[in-house]
């Protein structure tokens, strides 16, 4: 079987899709099945057992530009016999099957939280990449049944396969030693809650608990002046902004921190809260869309809109040491329910029944 695969998250190989993308072609390459990525632009994997196609293009606002003129013609010339997008479009003018992706509906259930060029190639490309593919995979229950709600026609098409935790380096080991640092990762923009997260952390130290720093790793992103709101919140003393943090530095953030807040608003899986279980942390999250999936009974769940009920729960994970000890105990066996080799073999089996009906 020869696979056509949309590569270009692996030009930012450390964001959720990229890493997603990364894990899966991966495995997909060990298989005997020919694969063939496209891209924009050059990419860092290099694998003999792949057959790489790039551009050269050094601007990413034209990226979906060139996928949807470019990809089909390379599609061609290269017989591939199924497409697969791992990020919500599809290359509409192909005429290879087509399986598709999707990772949350963020444009639908939180559009304020993007940025309007985001927003629009969504609300441009993802419905007629639904409506084109023969098979759709979504990363969670909670991301099928806003499909699902959406667009109630494509029901029958999706295969729900979960995400898992990032491969680390060497194996995660657990610190029986607690720390003072709370820990929070991803994105600095709306849909994260950065701003419920310092409130709630300012409501903690006017309650008097001061033992513990907030980290806050991730890149900049957009929309939130997080220094700012730091300086109003009287907390330069009390938290870290850490950046972009690396592999490397990120299981070091995972192995070293007490628990991880992350309390978004809208997640299509949460990464995030996995990564922390690995390495054996509780997690506060929210009690909505994906999460409470995702983190099982390992977590303590909070509504987002609430920075008192975020505060809380970090007291409680401060205070009650039994409380702490009960939910770390269960994470390992959380984490465990997720499986990068089983999310690959279960999406080449739908690649390869979508290959087995074009027949």
């Amino acid at each position: 079987m020869r696979i056509g695969i949309d590569a270009r998250p692996l030009t930012l190989p450390s964001n959720g899709i990229g890493r997603y993308t990364r894990e899966i072609v991966s495995r997909l390459a060990a298989s005997h099945h020919e694969l063939f990525l496209y891209t924009h632009q050059p990419i860092e994997l290099q694998d003999d057992r792949i057959t790489f196609r790039c551009g050269n293009l050094d601007r990413p606002l034209f990226a979906s530009a060139f996928a949807q003129y470019r990809f089909p013609r390379w599609a061609y010339i290269d017989s591939v016999e199924v497409f697969w997008s791992p990020r919500h479009h599809l290359p509409l003018f192909s005429s290879a099957p087509g399986v598709v992706t999707i990772h949350d509906l963020v444009w639908r259930k939180a559009p304020d939280s993007m940025i309007g060029l985001g927003r629009l190639l969504e609300a441009l490309l993802m419905p007629p990449s639904l409506r084109k593919a023969q098979a759709i995979i979504a990363v969670s229950e909670a991301t099928r049944e806003d499909l699902v709600e959406y667009l109630p026609a494509v029901t029958d098409r999706i295969s729900v396969i979960p995400e898992a935790a990032f491969t680390p380096t060497e194996e995660p080991q657990l610190n029986p030693q607690r720390s003072n640092e709370i820990l929070f990762v991803g994105t600095f923009e709306p849909r994260k809650n950065l701003p419920g997260i310092l409130k709630a952390f300012a409501l903690l130290i006017e309650q008097g608990i001061t033992s513990h720093r907030l980290i806050l790793a991730g890149n900049p992103g957009w929309k939130e002046n997080v220094a700012g709101l730091i300086a109003h919140l009287g907390l330069e003393g009390h938290v870290t902004l850490f950046g972009q943090a690396n592999q490397v530095e990120l299981e070091k953030l995972y192995q070293n921190c007490d628990f991880t807040v992350q309390p978004a608003f809208y997640e299509g899986f949460g990464l995030p809260v996995l990564e922390a279980m690995t390495y054996g942390k509780p997690v506060i999250t929210s009690n909505l869309s994906s999460m409470p999936e995702v983190a099982g009974d390992a977590a303590l769940l909070v509504d987002p809109n609430s920075p008192e009920e975020i505060a809380e729960a970090m007291k409680r994970l401060i205070t009650e040491p039994d409380l702490y000890q009960t939910l770390a105990s269960r994470t390992r066996a959380q984490a465990a329910k997720f499986s990068w080799d089983r999310a690959a073999a279960e999406t080449l089996r739908v690649l390869e029944s979508v290959v087995e009906n074009a027949g």
